[in-house]
């Protein structure tokens, strides 16, 4: 439909974004007052498919609804959000409907939550509401949250340490990851179009979406037909073509000489290989993860009957209950288990349960056996052009690694084949699916390092495992060197001793020295700067015996320096974990021999600088002083909203 449209569907398409707007006209009209042109607005496009977010849709919900949220969240919303039925357009039944009464309404005790910086509903007009509608047992308010504070994380409170330490690692892990993988796939971006597998939707890809648009790339999730919130019923879709025609005609919309990447998750690999087929030439690579692939050497069928050889059956008419066509199937208590055991058992609980939520019943398409092998067969001349990239979860529980192994050998050849290690189906941390081999280290009398701080008297002693790692490389190995703050002084000079190792350096909000630029005056700037935060006692040190404990001006600089937008999580995980800086400063002139540089050895290597644009320790105009006198840089990024953690 165009964005005209008929009346219903143009209110329809207005009030669409999952509010409670209306429930008496009483209420409706101060709502009409104070939101305005907001309501008359089209958020969704809509015709005979899913209603599509238009781009006041995702304007409307980035900055009205979801402007503190974490931004995954956000992708999550653009994902899921559906058009709210047109239910205000009867007046009269409506006030009929939404009528209460003070016998039986006012019986029931009432708590009011604000949220404070809401965008949507303000907080002036949620205490017109509390006046309107008093008595409240309660009133409370949210500080900080928009109007989805459900997806708030800043409330989590931390269950248990270990648990925490895990986080902790895994999300240093992605750090680096991302930038790698932004290294990897260049600097001008590529377009992603990422095919869910079985029983899911659009919707799982949100992590990877996220992380991906947030350097450049352009990406796009498809759902399938009765899957995510495609309006298509499982009854309705008899074919593997009805199945993937979302896949296929967006295929057949991008311009002639556009490519794409494709992946595909599980079952969401024969749509990317039928696709292959049909448009070998506008697609650039083919990912298949733990994923169901057909070539000219193994059809659709073979590989059905190959896994039934292999893999415990599972039986999906059990894992809904189907309750007729107007009502949303439910998972069975075997449904359930089977998620929890088979495809998600390595998974973050919150994974799980808004798989719980989401998850829909696969179509038939496999009944007519003639119908299938005609659709899903493909030839060498053009699914087989097209490279192909495989990668192995380890510990899937579904589809084995040794069933993954004989896929490799039966559709391949492959370009490159990648192992994920303690994955479960749902590649718990997919951003490890792209490959790359990570190495993080604790430099001396950090982390878990076994030296102590009056045990490392040079910047030579503190980096000493980098560049012992450095060494170890075999000759013709590159890296992609990262380093945070306190850490691009490492890479800085590791870049001067093993610059041909070193494919590019990243800077993160970090201390760079170059040929124009020694240690010794960045040290003065950083003085110059920061002044008095340089002179007080971050520990107390209670002798070599004892942990150094953190003062409380400690707590109040990583609160309210490095932390101060960071999850309430993060900051208690450092609480625990930071240790003091080794003395390595107090010998000057050591200082100004081990961190001088030359334009021949460390001017040699690409650099990138990412600027944490809210950082309250090193602050953004000081990071693009450090970029003009230690450029220059193949390129500088930029990240909204981020400290300098």
């Amino acid at each position: 439909m165009s964005q005209g449209g008929s009346r219903e569907d143009s209110v329809l398409g207005r009030l669409s974004p999952g509010q409670f707007w209306g429930t008496t006209i009483e209420f409706h009209l101060p709502v009409t007052r104070r939101l305005g042109s907001t309501l008359e607005q089209q958020y969704f496009i809509l015709d005979n498919n899913a209603p599509i977010l238009s781009s006041l849709g995702v304007q409307f919900l980035a900055s009205r609804m979801y402007q503190l949220s974490p931004s995954e969240d956000l992708t999550l919303a653009f994902s899921l959000v559906r058009a709210l039925p047109p239910f205000l357009s009867n007046v009269k039944l409506l006030t009929k409907q939404t009528a209460v009464t003070k016998n039986k309404n006012g019986r029931v005790p009432k708590v009011f939550i604000i949220t404070e910086k809401d965008n949507l509903i303000t907080e002036d007009f949620q205490r017109w509401i509390i006046e309107n509608t008093a008595p409240y047992a309660e009133v409370k308010v949210i500080k900080d949250s928009d109007h989805m504070p459900i997806k708030s994380h800043q409330q989590r409170k931390e269950k248990d340490k270990a648990k925490s330490l895990k986080m902790f690692k895994q999300e240093s892990y992605i750090l680096v990851i991302l930038v790698l993988f932004f290294h990897t796939f260049c600097v001008n971006g590529k377009h992603f179009v990422l095919v869910h597998g079985g029983l899911h939707g659009a919707w799982c890809w949100y992590k990877v979406a996220n992380q991906l648009k947030s350097f450049g790339h352009n990406v796009t999730t498809l759902d399938m037909a009765a899957s995510g919130i495609n309006p298509k019923q499982m009854q309705e879709v008899l074919s593997v073509s009805e199945y993937h025609e979302p896949l296929m005609t967006f295929m057949a919309s991008l311009p002639s000489k556009e490519k794409v990447i494709l992946v595909g998750h599980s079952l969401g690999g024969l749509s990317v290989s039928i696709a292959m087929e049909k448009y070998p030439k506008q697609i650039s690579v083919a990912v298949f993860i733990t994923a169901t692939v057909v070539s000219q050497n193994l059809t659709y069928l073979a590989f059905l009957q190959e896994r039934g050889r292999r893999t415990e059956p599972i039986d999906l008419d059990k894992f809904f209950i189907l309750d007729g066509h107007n009502k949303a199937p439910t998972l069975t208590s075997l449904g359930v288990k089977l998620l929890a055991s088979r495809f998600y058992q390595l998974s973050s609980p919150e994974d799980l349960t808004l798989a719980f939520s989401l998850v829909r019943p696969l179509p038939l398409f496999r009944s007519d056996v003639k119908l299938l092998t005609k659709e899903t067969a493909v030839t060498k001349y053009k699914n087989g052009r097209v490279p192909k990239i495989f990668i192995i979860t380890e510990k899937d529980n579904l589809q084995k690694e040794d069933f993954q192994w004989w896929i490799i050998e039966s559709t391949g050849p492959y370009v490159e084949v990648k192992v994920i290690k303690d994955s479960d189906h749902m590649v718990a941390n997919q951003l490890k699916l792209f490959g790359h081999n990570v190495t993080i280290l604790d430099m001396a009398a950090s982390g878990i390092n076994p030296k102590q701080m009056q045990e490392v008297l040079s910047v030579s002693e503190y980096h000493e495992p980098l560049i012992t790692f450095m060494a170890s490389l075999p000759p013709k190995e590159k890296v992609i060197l990262v380093g945070h703050s306190l850490g691009g002084l490492s890479v800085s000079i590791a870049m001067e001793k093993y610059p041909k190792k070193i494919s590019v350096a990243v800077f993160l909000t970090a201390t760079v020295v170059s040929q124009n630029l020694t240690y010794s005056a960045y040290l003065q700037e950083v003085r110059r700067r920061l002044g008095s935060l340089l002179e007080k006692q971050y520990f107390i040190l209670n002798g070599p015996n004892k942990p150094p404990i953190l003062s409380s001006p400690g707590v109040q600089l990583l609160a309210s320096r490095l932390y101060q937008l960071s999850p309430a999580q993060d900051l208690t995980l450092a609480l625990s974990l930071v240790r003091p800086l080794p003395p390595f400063m107090s010998d000057v002139k050591l200082l100004r021999k081990q961190t001088a540089v030359t334009k021949n050895k460390n001017g040699r290597v690409s650099k990138v600088f990412i600027i944490s644009e809210r950082d309250n320790l090193q602050t953004e105009d000081f990071q693009r002083w450090i970029i003009e006198n230690t450029g220059p840089y193949a390129e500088v990024k930029v990240i909204k909203d981020s400290d300098h953690m």
